[in-house]
């Protein structure tokens, strides 16, 4: 399979992916107040409950397109949006993965799911200090190879929404029957 073709992180993309990064670089928080950030905005990006990157897979967002671009693409997905996202394993850890499959919790752990609102969307959530690590990578782009996001882990369907074919509603609904979200006591 190709490559991605996204590479480039601007500044603005970097703030928003450091929600999926457990620190900031002292280089990366000079960038961030040279466009206005303040430390309250930074330190909330990266308290962001979500999946993290290890950072000895990547310790900062503008690596984040040179670290792509070593991965193994294995999906790709064309959405009905104009959105396509890419899928690429790693040899080594890339991360921890926030997106669960409900098969891999424990009986007692099953116990635990509860329902929260997203958005119109219950979503299923668990909570647990358990790290579940993974070699994958998303990224989610626009058809022009802009940057959308990207975080550790496989790809996630959006919740079922208006803008989806009938198709992807129905994959949305079984991917969300059968995974949810984990949080961190």
């Amino acid at each position: 399979m190709d490559k991605s073709k996204v590479t480039e992180i601007s500044i603005d993309q970097a703030f928003y992916l450091l929600k999926h990064f457990h620190g900031i670089k002292p280089t990366d928080r000079i960038k961030w107040f040279g466009i206005g950030k303040n430390a309250i905005e930074i330190q909330a990006q990266v308290n962001t409950v979500g999946s993290k990157f290890e950072s000895s897979f990547c310790d900062s967002p503008f690596k984040i397109g040179e670290k792509i671009k070593l991965g193994k693409l294995i999906e790709t997905i064309e959405q009905s949006n104009g959105r396509k996202a890419e899928v690429f394993e790693f040899t080594q850890i890339t991360g921890e993965e926030n997106v669960v499959p409900i098969s891999e919790l424990s009986e007692a752990e099953k116990l635990h799911i509860h329902a929260e609102k997203r958005g119109d969307f219950e979503a299923k959530v668990f909570t647990t200090e358990r790290k579940f690590y993974t070699h994958k990578l998303t990224v989610i782009s626009t058809t022009s190879n802009e940057l959308i996001t990207c975080f550790p882990g496989g790809y996630a369907p959006a919740f079922v929404s208006d803008w989806m074919s009938d198709h992807e509603k129905t994959l949305s609904i079984s991917f969300w029957d059968q995974h949810l979200f984990k949080k961190y006591n």
